[in-house]
């Protein structure tokens, strides 16, 4: 979904925006009336920001920031877009911009426009005070597989903004600020690698945290009208201004994903001159990296892995050629480990128990898509979660097409333990599984449709299996 569109949302949804003196949603760029400069407020300002910074007729703008919960902390973003996006009232998208700041390597955001993402950005409020240092886990970093599969940014560049919020902007979704940017742009560059890559922000500390109390001077100049309708219409109401820094990353150039198109960033985090704090994301500000305890989290080569994905890395359990087991019937003892296979190509899952490695839980070759795909259609199988008992996997099954890229991508579910993929009747959904939730000792399966419970799955698997149909036996 792109700003106009939300701004569209925003604006018919909101239930207790006060009124503002404001252009329409599609009006002249989305600004604000042009700021009414005082000739003293003017000087002050030029003397605090960068040379490049804010210049002649400066407007404020309005932007509708998603406002999303996450790990106890109120995110608020705009990404320009997103893969398979989703409506914002209905939930999160799979690859939406709230998987920049979830802490989970494991999720990433991933651009939906044509191309390979070139010109797509991110904006993220990142606080009142001084953002010193920027984190960021570039591409999909869910495996090393993914990883080179997609493409992620080489280059972003940079700039921040001053942003100022008034009590009872808000709706379900959004929040209103009017920003202004306060500096110039930088060229950051990020090397290709996964783990998280550390990076000071590369613009002057001193002379933007001065020039916060004299944009906050010029904020209330320019909307006195409306912090007095402000104060009339709700009493109880804070008529102070909250200044927030925001942060604008746009993708200018790309490392080339071997498979797709789609860029990629899997998290985003900075440190404030205060304490570390979330939403954020990383930046290689001139190249020069962070020393000290993250310095070691930017390895090259350093993976982010669950216990099976490192049991995959080390090489440990992975079947061999001439290891692949054929197994029929359920799987007796304890499941230790599912997996992809040393040749991410073939499109082998395997599972390992106490009892027995290398047993083929899923083969693309043998996969009805596979049959039915078209001549120039590629077929691959990722596997995307496991949950946390081991007895369900989710896996991903994507097409391209040449040039064209990713054509399509969706999710199917496996019972481990019964070797079988679970039939589309029996689940419900396809194209909106986000892995396994662990709550009060069940496992559920997190979809666009809410958490499915899948005791009754597998109750709805076992029935269906004593009268045929309702399961895909893949083994064979």
């Amino acid at each position: 979904m792109n700003l106009k569109e939300l701004t569209a949302i925003f604006m018919f949804s909101s239930h207790f925006l006060l009124p503002a003196d404001v252009y329409p949603a599609n009006g002249p760029a989305g600004h604000i009336k042009q700021a009414a400069f005082l000739p003293d407020q003017f000087t002050a300002l030029h003397n605090y920001v960068n040379n490049e910074g804010l210049k002649g007729n400066v407007k404020w703008e309005e932007m509708f920031f998603r406002a999303v919960k996450l790990n106890e902390s109120l995110i608020h973003f705009i990404v320009s877009s997103e893969l398979d996006p989703v409506d914002p009232f209905e939930g999160q998208g799979r690859y939406g911009g709230h998987s920049l700041f979830d802490d989970d390597t494991t999720t990433a955001w991933v651009e939906g426009a044509e191309g390979q993402g070139t010109g797509e950005f991110i904006i993220f409020r990142a606080g009142e005070n001084f953002p010193e240092k920027l984190i960021i886990h570039s591409g999909y970093q869910k495996s090393d597989r993914l990883f080179r599969m997609n493409s992620r940014p080489h280059t972003l560049i940079v700039s921040l903004y001053a942003g100022f919020y008034l009590e009872g902007d808000d709706t379900e979704i959004a929040s209103r600020y009017r920003l202004r940017s306060i500096t110039g742009t930088k060229v950051l560059e990020l090397g290709d690698t996964m783990g998280a890559q550390t990076f000071n922000i590369p613009f002057d500390e001193d002379k933007l945290m001065q020039a916060k109390d004299t944009l906050e001077s010029l904020f209330v100049e320019d909307f006195r009208k409306e912090i007095e309708n402000l104060q009339a219409l709700c009493p109880t109401c804070d008529p102070i201004p909250r200044f927030s820094f925001f942060i604008r990353l746009e993708i200018q150039d790309v490392y080339q994903g071997s498979q797709w198109a789609d860029n990629c960033i899997s998290e985003i985090s900075y440190i404030s001159s205060e304490r570390v704090k979330k939403p954020q994301t990383g930046l290689a500000a001139e190249g020069e990296r962070i020393p000290g305890e993250y310095e070691g989290v930017a390895e090259e080569g350093e993976r982010i892995s669950g216990e099976y994905e490192g049991l995959a890395a080390e090489g440990e359990g992975i079947a061999e050629p001439g290891r692949k087991t054929v197994h029929s019937g359920p799987l007796e003892g304890e499941i230790l480990n599912v997996y992809e296979g040393a040749e991410p190509d073939a499109g082998i899952i395997y599972v390992d128990t106490e009892c027995r490695k290398g047993i083929i839980l899923v083969d693309k070759s043998g996969l009805e898509e596979n049959e039915l795909r078209e001549e120039d259609e590629n077929l691959d199988i990722v596997l995307m979660d496991v949950s946390p008992d081991m007895e369900w996997a989710q896996v991903d099954i994507l097409f391209s097409r040449g040039d064209a890229g990713r054509v399509e991508e969706y999710s199917v579910l496996y019972n481990v333990r019964m070797l079988q993929r679970v039939d589309e009747s029996i689940l419900g959904v396809k194209y909106g599984m986000f892995g396994f939730v662990e709550d009060n000792g069940k496992i559920w399966l997190d979809t666009i449709d809410g958490f499915i419970d899948l005791d009754t799955v597998k109750d709805r698997m076992l029935k269906a299996s004593d009268k045929g149909p309702g399961f895909q036996q893949l083994t064979e």
